[in-house]
């Protein structure tokens, strides 16, 4: 917020352009949001700006179930634990603001909407790795925000990950956005990315996740 940290950033984004990287895929929190929604949308910008000059195209990602469901904080800067990754990644949102669906609308809708025809966005994430128990909070949230976001018509795609849209009735999501870490990518041919195709075929794929 505010550039305090863009020559870090920055740096980077280079990093990930020198390792011949051109797409990032970027968490959000919706606490940030909350805090100022002005700010955090000029921080979006100045983002796609510096990645652009790096040629480096973003997904963003809204919503996510991974890592700590409390704890999250805007003005206390979060601890990092020796021999444990990803300590400081917070779910967003926090388990105690799961009250309602709609308080996250204007969230999602101002990203969307302030980027909604920019080239520089290649994707819009809803959800990462959301719980998937039946009627739960996370697949409520998912399945509104794809809608909020389908309403806005941007010219991007619009994911949730990660399950099979053929199996587990993901309607929330355009493309087939998995996650794969049994695939070893360094010898794939191209009779084993074949393997590596998800139905319904249609909608086309996205890996977002691998190792």
């Amino acid at each position: 917020v505010d550039g305090y940290l863009d020559g870090e950033v920055d740096a980077e984004l280079a990093a990930a352009a020198a390792m011949g990287l051109t797409a990032l895929r970027v968490f959000m929190h919706n606490m940030a949001y909350d805090a100022s929604p002005t700010r955090f949308l000029a921080g979006v910008e100045r983002f796609l700006t510096m990645a652009h000059g790096h040629n480096l195209g973003v997904g963003f990602v809204f919503f996510d179930d991974c890592w700590n469901h409390a704890g999250a904080s805007t003005t206390v800067q979060c601890q990092e634990r020796a021999g444990l990754h990803n300590a400081c990644s917070m779910a967003s949102p926090q388990d105690a603001e799961r009250t309602n669906t709609s308080r996250f609308e204007a969230y999602v809708t101002d990203v969307i909407k302030a980027h909604a025809k920019d080239p520089r966005v290649l994707w819009w994430g809803m959800f990462n790795e959301p719980h998937k128990t039946a009627g739960g909070f996370s697949l409520q949230l998912r399945h509104a925000a794809y809608g909020w976001a389908k309403a806005i018509n941007p010219v991007q795609p619009i994911t949730s990950c990660w399950d099979k849209m053929s199996e587990a009735g993901n309607n929330d999501s355009d493309l087939q956005n998995v996650h794969h870490y049994n695939a070893d990518f360094k010898s794939l041919t191209a009779a084993t990315w074949q393997g590596l195709s998800f139905e319904p075929k249609k909608q086309g794929s996205i890996i977002t996740e691998a190792g």
